[in-house]
């Protein structure tokens, strides 16, 4: 039986964890937000007003949920994991049960966030603390790195390698067999057609380099 969840986070995709966590029959037992958090998705559980009250609780009895989102920057999300697992804790994948996920991967990170209507084909590779948005499709033998980001509707045609830290925005396409640099970020509605080097911003139809991200 899996014990009782801590939600990190009482913002926007930390709402729809929520109502995944529900619907997966998972228990929300507290959720952790500088503010208290609104709504029936909410109403039952614990309110801790920081990490520092989350930290002190026992790992054995818990495991957490990172409910906190990406709008380009997924360096937040990584912060929060390494924190949290710097303490003992364990983080619950969550699996939307609309959700379509191959029993034939090849590996499955902890972590793992697989909203609605997303599908993740045979032979993947998915690394730890990895979200797959609302309708995001990874087809076959494609490699996801730790704390990356894959927003609603986008697509990774096959065999795509895709090293940690990169957020791909909503509805962008990324053609077959392409390699994506550590801490890229690929703007949404883009069309990727050639590899990306690390730390860049790519964007448009086809996508191009627009700058660096390493300053």
């Amino acid at each position: 039986m899996t014990p009782p969840l801590i939600l990190l986070g009482s913002g926007g995709h930390a709402s729809v964890l929520a109502e995944c966590i529900q619907l997966c029959g998972f228990s929300l037992y507290a959720v952790v937000s500088p503010t208290k958090p609104e709504g029936p998705l909410f109403e039952q559980s614990v309110w801790l007003n920081g990490d520092a009250n989350a930290l002190d609780l026992d790992v054995r009895q818990y495991r957490v949920v990172n409910g906190v989102g990406s709008i380009g920057d997924t360096g937040k999300r990584k912060a929060l994991f390494d924190l949290y697992k710097s303490k003992g804790f364990y983080f619950q994948n969550i699996v939307h049960p609309s959700a379509v996920i191959s029993p034939h991967l090849r590996n499955l990170g902890e972590g793992f966030q697989a909203l609605s209507g997303c599908i993740v084909n045979t032979g993947c590779h998915i690394g730890d603390n990895v979200v797959l948005n609302s309708r995001a499709v990874v087809e076959h033998h494609c490699r996801i790195g730790n704390h990356s980001f894959v927003a609603s509707s986008a697509t990774l045609c096959g065999s795509c390698e895709v090293e940690d830290q990169v957020h791909i925005g909503a509805a962008a396409v990324l053609n077959q067999g392409l390699f994506v640099g550590h801490g890229a970020l690929i703007a949404t509605g883009s069309v990727v057609i050639r590899n990306v080097t690390a730390k860049t911003l790519v964007m448009g139809v086809p996508a191009r380099k627009q700058r660096d991200l390493s300053c």
